[in-house]
């Protein structure tokens, strides 16, 4: 048996010590982060007004607070955080006036944001807590949000010959919830998958068409791909 040398030991030292400033420093980053998204929403609490519940929208100062915090952590954050991270930037943006751009957010579309917000911070702790070596008591948190992500795609995107706007059990009434349209997608799959499906058969038809909605086309590939982790409904 080889004993290992003053030089191996030294590296290994070495190594160990530079994971664990990685994992404190991630350990921060993921404060933040969670930080970011918490203040965020509660800039969309702070906008509810009278007693009908009329969601205000916010300004693009809170928008670009939460764009400029999150820039300065993504050094320690892995790819499946980014994702979750693009997807709750979007939805914000969907809250936002802006007049410059003539975007003037309705009640409706800002209360259905926060709830969507809301789901997507939820989720994102657990993932953290489970990359902090805690159990999170959802085995695979990353996943409700990619769901999200996939029956808001399906409900915004306008191609008439993939059936788009949704139609199905996944378009969003008023008063859906973020964790009903999760749980809907859970027991229900094959719809969710069929959906996802047309709109990458229409866009495969056309090679100009998938060049010009390239992005659109990775999405779409992203969330079919995530549909294999969902288990069998019972």
């Amino acid at each position: 048996m080889t004993t290992p040398s003053c030089d191996d030991k030294h590296g290994f030292q070495d190594q160990l010590q530079k994971l664990s400033i990685v994992y404190e420093h991630q350990k921060d980053s993921f404060k933040a982060v969670l930080s970011a998204m918490h203040e965020a929403i509660r800039a969309i609490e702070g906008n509810i007004r009278g007693i009908d519940d009329e969601w205000g929208s916010i300004g693009m100062s809170d928008y670009e607070t939460f764009g400029r915090i999150i820039s300065e952590e993504t050094l320690f954050l892995d790819s499946k955080t980014d994702q979750a991270i693009a997807l709750f930037s979007q939805i914000l943006w969907d809250a936002v006036d802006n007049p410059n751009f003539d975007q003037f957010a309705d009640s409706e579309t800002v209360r259905r944001s926060y709830g969507h917000l809301k789901l997507i911070s939820d989720r994102t702790a657990e993932y953290f807590r489970f990359k902090v070596g805690l159990h999170p008591e959802n085995p695979d948190p990353l996943l409700d949000i990619e769901l999200l992500g996939a029956c808001r795609l399906i409900n915004e995107q306008n191609f008439s010959d993939a059936g788009l706007p949704t139609k199905t059990i996944f378009k969003f009434g008023e008063h859906t919830s973020a964790e009903e349209i999760v749980s809907l997608a859970h027991k229900n799959p094959d719809v969710l998958r069929s959906e996802l499906q047309s709109l990458k058969r229409v866009l495969d038809e056309d090679e100009s068409k998938r060049s010009f909605y390239h992005h659109l086309a990775t999405t779409v590939e992203q969330y079919l791909a995530c549909m294999q982790r969902l288990e069998p409904p019972k």
